[in-house]
């Protein structure tokens, strides 16, 4: 477990380390990751936040970790075998899950984003907001490795989510990129400040993770005079499945075409082997590269979603 050196999470999980199959915790100190002056005023005035970390063998922290001749091993893999990431999934309607994602699931993902979004997103030349925490797969795909694919500059918030922070960074930094969901968009256009701050330097916003309200979408795009977006996917797709394009015009309530080399079909409630009609409701059964291998020890419920090539979403829509 990898966790910082607050007193809030620190004591929590040092609990689990000798009463659980945790093996070593690696501490991450927190003062070392604040920007200037935040970090001397951290030292000087929030030293109660901060944990005293015992001598434990099992405890790593993470300078020590870090210590090495800076020599890379380089290690083989099989990009469509080889599993690069395990997204638990499904904790809000049943027993999480971890979606077994492989390198070319989650290469070939931040590969569809970054076509999907150009020509507006220029390589090289993008500043995204880190809105959403690396450990959602939305933002790791969407935030994090487009922003590498792309070579844009990640601007991180920290610690957690505000809308006022979100403002403020956006008129400091000049933010081009904005991936979020509706709350955030919500949050910003309903900011009772937000007219003191210059938010015109966005240009292309995603929205996904829940449906976005058209009313919300049409004072985000007043407000910025940027592009919002809405999108659809799941974790088990790692996790974009489809958008509306930035360049056309979207239609509200759609979640959009297809990412390149995707494949949506529309399959009967009642037979999953047969396709429904246009303008008929069905399941959303997805094929693409970005499709997980399957479920992490758990043969029965890989079959249940994968089938004849198939990921069935357990979403309802129509085509």
């Amino acid at each position: 477990m990898i966790t910082l050196d607050l007193h809030v999470l620190f004591v929590k999980v040092y609990e689990q380390l000798h009463e659980t199959s945790l093996k070593k915790m690696i501490i991450c100190p927190f003062r070392e990751i604040l920007p200037f002056p935040k970090n001397i005023l951290f030292s000087l005035f929030k030293k109660k936040e901060q944990a005293k970390i015992p001598s434990d063998p099992d405890i790593i922290l993470f300078d020590s970790l870090i210590q090495n001749d800076g020599t890379l091993q380089y290690h083989s893999v099989v990009p469509e075998k080889d599993i690069a990431v395990i997204q638990y999934t499904g904790g809000t309607t049943g027993i999480p899950k971890g979606a077994m994602l492989s390198h070319q699931n989650v290469y070939s993902n931040a590969l569809q984003c970054a076509h999907w979004f150009s020509p507006s997103v220029e390589l090289g030349h993008e500043k995204i907001l880190a809105s959403l925490p690396f450990f959602h797969v939305f933002a790791m795909t969407v935030v994090m490795n487009l922003s590498l694919r792309v070579g844009g500059e990640i601007v991180m918030m920290f610690p957690r989510f505000t809308v006022e922070e979100t403002i403020k960074l956006i008129n400091k930094h000049k933010i081009t990129c904005l991936p979020a969901v509706p709350t955030i968009y919500t949050l910003i256009n309903t900011y009772k400040n937000n007219a003191r701050y210059n938010l015109r330097s966005l240009k292309a916003c995603i929205c996904g993770g829940a449906p976005l309200p058209l009313e919300v979408k049409k004072e985000f795009e007043r407000l910025t005079s940027a592009t919002l977006i809405e999108g659809y996917g799941l974790s088990e797709a790692s996790p974009v499945v489809s958008a509306n394009p930035l360049q056309d015009k979207s239609k509200p309530g759609s979640i959009g075409f297809p990412f390149p080399q995707t494949y949506i079909k529309i399959m009967s409630l009642k037979d999953k082997t047969k396709e429904v009609s246009l303008g008929e409701k069905g399941e959303l059964a997805v094929q693409g590269p970005q499709v997980m291998l399957g479920y992490w020890n758990r043969p029965k419920e890989t079959e249940d979603v994968i089938q004849n090539g198939l990921l069935y979403t357990g979403d309802v829509g129509y085509s």
